[in-house]
């Protein structure tokens, strides 16, 4: 291998490394779909009865577990982009 190969290999794997770096880091800073579910699945414990008739005739037998990824799973989709702010919520400081 001569230098400008070496050179090469050496500027691929710090591409690879870098690389895998961004991906797990950045998969650190999202909830994933098991981090999503999980709060579904909590939340639909602490629903009032009024709360949970009216999921209900929203999702049918769909689980607040199941519909937690649907953001997520829609988001590259160009038809949906008017539901980009829907995904998180901003609650003021000493609102909850």
């Amino acid at each position: 291998m001569d230098i400008t190969e070496e050179r090469l290999f050496f500027e691929m794997k710090k591409v690879v490394v870098y690389s895998l770096f961004c991906v797990i880091t950045l998969e650190g800073f999202g909830w994933g779909p098991t981090g999503h579910r999980a709060t579904g699945l909590f939340a639909e414990h602490y629903l009032t009865q009024g709360a949970r008739k009216k999921i209900k005739l929203l999702l049918g037998q769909e689980s607040l577990a199941l519909v937690s990824t649907w953001m997520d799973e829609i988001r590259a989709d160009s038809l949906y982009n008017y539901t980009t702010d829907w995904h998180w919520v901003t609650i003021e400081t000493g609102m909850t």
